[in-house]
């Protein structure tokens, strides 16, 4: 039995870093000791936690070095096998295997999409991540281009980065597809990165043609005051609705047509995977790195050049004007997303 640790900085918010980290917590307390370690104070979980998983506050220091300090002495005072850093912005916690005079090892989860940084030349996250990872033991990704990217970049070998896709408890939802809902959805942090306005861009297009089809955002964020009057402004307040945070993915994904997913750059898009496991077909800009890993290019879904509207309208109206192509995509939907099982 091992005493595993995980940190995040903030634990009460929804997103996807929480929801896989909850799942993981849950799965390793069935044999392990688990401990959540957050700077949030007196923080509880959005997400359910088996009631053995132990959530220890911390108070953030006034720099760096003393929060180093401040981690190690909590990862000894609970003889910690393994910390597992599951927020990029605080990998440099691996800082404390220098030399490696610490017993237990560090394993930096990025969440995001080291390809696009890369790509894009945002030289202060690369960087920051060749800092970051150059003293952990391993390095985990979420897709295949991000496992080779950082090999390529830093010379790492096969055993220092690994590639584990996020996963959901994927619960028999014996839903039978609903081909004849007209309701679009989408799901995530109203976050620019997200790039809803494209979305309600687009479908400004889709309601003169379809006014009696509807789309709803769930999720909440620094966006939602500018969506809403970009909603308002163009008359959709009748179609298009921001319905904040849900509290089951039933509200997001049950009875839907399908969903729509127009993200600037993703770690990986969990609401894709989200979407599968309730057989909705999905429509999603081909961003880097997750999206191609979950939706195959007219087979449960269309991918779209990132950031194209013109493109995301056509395939929308595509969609919406094909009953039986949604049917399809459905069926295979439900197959894709058994390749993201616990189990596998």
């Amino acid at each position: 039995m091992s005493n595993i640790a995980f940190f995040s900085n903030k634990i009460s918010s929804v997103g996807g870093i929480e929801k896989i980290t909850s799942n993981l917590v849950n799965e390793f307390v069935k044999q392990d000791n688990v401990f959540i370690l957050t700077f949030e104070d007196n923080a509880k979980m959005v997400y359910k936690l088996d009631d053995h998983v132990k959530i220890i506050s911390l108070t953030k220091q006034s720099n760096k070095l003393k929060d180093l300090f401040l981690i190690n002495k909590v990862l000894k005072k609970n003889k910690i096998d393994f910390l597992i850093i599951q927020d990029k912005d605080f990998g440099y916690f691996s800082y404390l295997r220098i030399n490696k005079l610490s017993k237990y090892k560090i394993i930096f989860c990025d969440h995001s999409s080291f390809n696009y940084y890369f790509s894009n030349n945002i030289t202060n996250e690369v960087e920051r991540r060749r800092k970051y990872t150059k003293h952990a033991d391993a390095v985990v990704v979420l897709t295949s281009d991000n496992v080779n990217l950082y090999k390529k970049e830093f010379g790492y070998k096969d055993k220092k980065v690994y590639k584990i896709p996020n996963f959901l408890d994927f619960e028999n939802k014996n839903n039978k597809y609903d081909s004849s809902s007209k309701v679009i959805t989408a799901v995530g942090r109203l976050h620019k990165q997200k790039r809803f306005d494209l979305l309600i861009k687009s479908f400004i297009e889709v309601n003169k043609k379809y006014p009696d089809w509807s789309l709803e955002i769930y999720g909440d964020g620094e966006e939602r005051e500018k969506l809403q009057k970009q909603i308002d402004l163009n008359n959709l307040s009748q179609c298009v609705f921001l319905k904040g945070k849900y509290g089951c993915m039933d509200d997001a994904y049950l009875n839907k047509s399908f969903l729509c997913a127009t993200s600037e750059f993703e770690g990986f898009g969990i609401m894709i995977l989200e979407a599968l496991n309730y057989n909705l077909p999905v429509i999603t800009f081909d961003c880097l790195s997750g999206p191609s890993d979950m939706v195959e290019d007219n087979k449960n879904g269309f991918l779209v050049k990132p950031l194209d509207v013109k493109e995301l309208t056509g395939k929308l109206l595509n969609l919406i004007n094909d009953e039986k192509l949604r049917i399809t995509f459905s069926k295979n939907s439900f197959a894709q997303s058994q390749k993201f099982k616990f189990e596998k």
